[in-house]
């Protein structure tokens, strides 16, 4: 099977979308009698974590982003928000998501602009919009 890097550096591999090429380069040099298997180091740049988190969140990476946003303190709504828009309607897509935002403001106006986008799933939709509006106060 495919052995994905673990810590920190598969993390930036990962994050970076190099992880695949990584592991290729690492299992040809494995095979190779008497090559040596290991990183090369091509980049380094620095990046923020919100920019880590943004990179993950492209390539739909939701673990990494949630531990990158943990690690550092950031707020993980973003990425809650990214993963309700990247999902499609649905009863658990909303209970994974929607209940998660700390900022109830937001959970309304996505319930608001999915609602729009899709008509004929409404009644989830509207059922925790109209449940979370009366749970907590607008903020």
């Amino acid at each position: 099977g495919q052995r994905r890097s673990g810590g920190i550096a598969g993390l930036l591999a990962r994050g970076l979308g190099v992880a695949d090429e990584a592991a290729a380069a690492a299992a040809a040099g494995s095979q190779a009698a008497g090559g040596y298997a290991g990183w090369r180091l091509v980049l380094l740049s620095e990046c923020t974590p919100q920019q880590l988190v943004q990179a993950h969140l492209r390539s739909h990476d939701w673990g990494s982003a949630f531990h990158i946003s943990r690690a550092y303190g950031l707020d993980a709504d973003v990425v809650y928000r990214a993963r309700w828009a990247a999902s499609p309607v649905s009863r658990a897509s909303i209970s994974d998501n929607l209940p998660k935002l700390r900022d109830r403001r937001a959970a309304l106006a996505e319930c608001l602009t999915r609602l729009a986008q899709v008509s004929y799933k409404t009644t989830p939709v509207c059922g925790y919009g109209a449940g979370a509006s009366r749970q907590a106060p607008v903020r």
